[in-house]
């Protein structure tokens, strides 16, 4: 499930205003499989290519302070010339256990401008205990995800 700002958690508004990190949506799930919802958002901070951050929840709420952020070039994107412009890193987010391990693996919409469709598509980094995990991750083109 996608959540636009302004959705179904636009209530919990001094969460998203704790994390900061919020532009282009964001979307709750169980990323590291402990019973308690996360939190997953995506933005384009000035100057930047756009990022996704999750703070991971507990049984005191978000822990903004360990807050989990990917960006492109963790994946090995290179920078555009027109950074904020053209890159559009985090434009979806969902979270399911596509694995089934319990833990709700992130999936993250990607493509810049320009780019041809086989280098855009999607992110999928899988939950683990510890959060989402950048090293164990896959790219499926916009073309295979159908």
């Amino acid at each position: 499930m996608y959540v636009r700002s302004g959705g179904a958690l636009a209530a919990s508004g001094r969460i998203l205003a704790a994390v900061g990190r919020v532009g282009l949506g964001y979307v709750a799930g169980d990323v590291n499989g402990d019973g308690t919802d996360d939190l997953a958002t995506s933005h384009a901070p000035s100057g930047d290519e756009g990022e996704v951050a999750v703070p991971l929840g507990g049984a005191g709420g978000l822990a903004v302070d360990g807050t989990q952020v990917v960006v492109p070039q963790d994946v090995g994107a290179k920078p555009g010339l027109r950074r904020n412009a053209d890159h559009f890193f985090g434009w979806q987010l969902y979270l399911a256990d596509l694995d089934t391990d319990g833990d709700d693996d992130l999936v993250v919409g990607t493509f810049r401008a320009g780019d041809p469709p086989e280098e855009s598509g999607y992110w999928i980094f899988r939950g683990t205990p510890e959060g989402m995990s950048v090293a164990d991750r896959e790219f499926v083109t916009t073309e295979d995800a159908g």
